[in-house]
């Protein structure tokens, strides 16, 4: 492995915990895909509708609850078996690591800091990279991984930031949570960690601007100026 020269370490911070699905990996377009197929293969009328969906999404609604929004519970149900069929091949063809989010982490870990992934997803990357290759440009990059399968409560409950501080020796106050949704910044917050979103997810603007994280940024490229700031200048980012 590429040792890496460790250079100014910014103040406060030992730590990044990042969201996964939108924030370091594109999975929208997977979503779309699997839902309109699914919906075909059972001759259910339905057109993927990214508003409705990234809205419930950003709330921390479940693929279940999604899909009972979108079109009620029994034909969600009927999804949901097809979608168990599908999902693989469909996510496999349709889901990447999003752009310069290899050099972002290169960027981290040359400041000395520790990065975990926090999702409400039950997979691990080492599970993701068989199905997903340009995972593994990331994965070696990372010290924890915790899923909704590690704790009681998912997203927007703080468990799972407690979980990565804990495994990484790390106190949550000393922590960059980093997330696309509306609940990865409350999960954040209440933790009593420090908050960057991302908008390159299911989150927007004014959904976000509402939770009051520390900082807003428009792609995970832009994380790597924050390391060279105070974080006390990271209200910038929010005009």
């Amino acid at each position: 492995m590429e040792t890496l020269q460790i250079i100014k370490r910014p103040k406060k911070l030992e730590a990044f915990i990042f969201d996964l699905e939108g924030t370091l990996i594109e999975t929208l377009e997977a979503y779309k895909m699997v839902f309109e197929n699914a919906a075909e293969n059972l001759r259910i009328p339905f057109k993927f509708n990214k508003k409705a969906f990234c809205e419930l999404v950003d709330r921390g609604s479940s693929e279940e609850e999604i899909l009972q929004n979108l079109v009620g519970k029994d034909l969600a149900l009927r999804l949901m078996e097809e979608i168990r069929k599908i999902s693989i091949k469909v996510f496999t063809q349709n889901t990447r690591v999003i752009d310069g989010v290899d050099y972002v982490f290169s960027e981290i870990k040359k400041r000395g800091l520790q990065i975990a992934i926090f999702t409400n997803m039950e997979y691990k990357l080492g599970s993701l990279k068989v199905y997903v290759p340009s995972v593994a440009t990331i994965e070696k990059f990372v010290n924890v991984e915790v899923t909704r399968m590690d704790v009681k409560r998912k997203k927007p409950a703080p468990d799972g930031v407690f979980e990565c501080c804990k495994r990484l020796g790390v106190p949550p106050e000393k922590c960059v949570v980093v997330g696309d949704s509306s609940v990865d910044i409350k999960a954040g917050k209440a933790a009593g960690a420090l908050t960057v979103a991302v908008l390159s997810g299911v989150g927007n603007l004014e959904n976000l601007k509402k939770e009051k994280p520390d900082a807003i940024i428009p792609s995970i490229k832009e994380l790597v100026s924050l390391l060279d700031m105070d974080v006390t200048e990271w209200k910038k980012t929010l005009k």
